[in-house]
C-alpha cells in the first residue's frame, strides 16, 4: 500500500490556488473589458445618430436663418472711442416693388422641407437605440421634444420669410432667435446626457 504524500498534496494546492484565481480574475478583467468597450462602441453609435438627426435637423435650419439674415441685414462697423469695434446690424427690408422673401427663398424652403423630411429615417433609428439600450423614459421624452422643437423652428422660419413689413420682420426674426437659443442649449444638454447615462441592454 502506498503512503498518501500529504505534504506532496499540500504543495501542489499551494501552487494551484494563485494560477486558479489568477485565471479567474484574467477572465474577470477581460469580461468587464469587453462591457465596457461594448458600451463605448454603443454610445459613439447612438452620438452618431443623434448627430445625423436632431443635430443635422438643427443645422439645416441654421443654415437658411443665417442666409436669410445675409440677405436683409447689413452690418455696420464703428470704431469708439476706445478703438473697439462696435457692430451695428441693419435691417433692409425690401420696398413694396422688390421680390419679398417668400419668392425670393421659395426654393430654400422647398429644400429645407425635403432635407428635414429626409431626417426621418434618422430620427426613428435614434429613438429605437434610446428605447432599446438607455431604457429612459425621461430622456426619450426629450428626444420627442427636441423633434417638436424642430417642426416649430421649420415654422419659425416661414413665418419669417412671409413677413409683410419691418417690424413684422424684426418680430418673427427675434422669435426664431429665442426659440434657436433654447433648442441649440437643449441640444447640448441631451448630448451630454447620452455621455453620461447608463445603457442597460448589451449583446457579448
Amino acid at each position: 500500500m502506498v503512503d498518501f504524500d500529504y505534504e506532496f498534496f499540500k504543495e501542489i494546492i499551494l501552487v494551484l490556488i494563485p494560477v486558479i484565481i489568477g485565471a479567474m480574475t484574467a477572465r474577470i478583467v477581460t469580461n468587464r473589458w469587453q462591457i465596457r468597450n461594448e458600451k463605448s462602441k454603443i454610445k459613439r453609435k447612438i452620438l452618431e445618430e443623434f448627430t445625423d438627426s436632431i443635430k443635422k435637423c438643427g443645422e439645416l435650419l441654421n443654415v437658411l436663418y443665417l442666409n436669410i439674415g445675409e440677405k436683409y441685414y447689413l452690418t455696420n462697423y464703428v470704431l469708439n472711442e476706445n478703438d473697439e469695434v462696435n457692430v451695428t446690424p441693419i435691417l433692409n427690408f425690401p420696398k413694396e416693388e422688390d421680390e419679398p422673401p417668400s419668392h425670393y427663398f421659395s426654393s430654400d424652403i422647398k429644400k429645407l422641407k425635403d432635407d428635414l423630411y429626409a431626417t426621418a429615417s434618422g430620427l426613428s433609428t435614434c429613438l429605437s437605440s434610446l428605447r432599446l439600450y438607455y431604457r429612459n423614459e425621461d430622456l426619450e421624452r426629450e428626444f420627442k421634444n427636441l423633434n417638436a422643437f424642430v417642426f416649430a423652428e421649420y415654422k419659425l422660419i416661414i413665418q419669417l420669410i412671409h413677413s409683410k413689413n419691418e417690424q413684422e420682420f424684426i418680430d418673427n426674426n427675434k422669435e426664431f432667435y429665442k426659440w434657436n437659443l433654447i433648442f441649440m442649449n437643449k441640444v447640448e444638454i441631451f448630448e451630454k446626457r447620452l455621455i453620461d447615462e447608463k445603457i442597460h441592454k448589451l449583446i457579448i
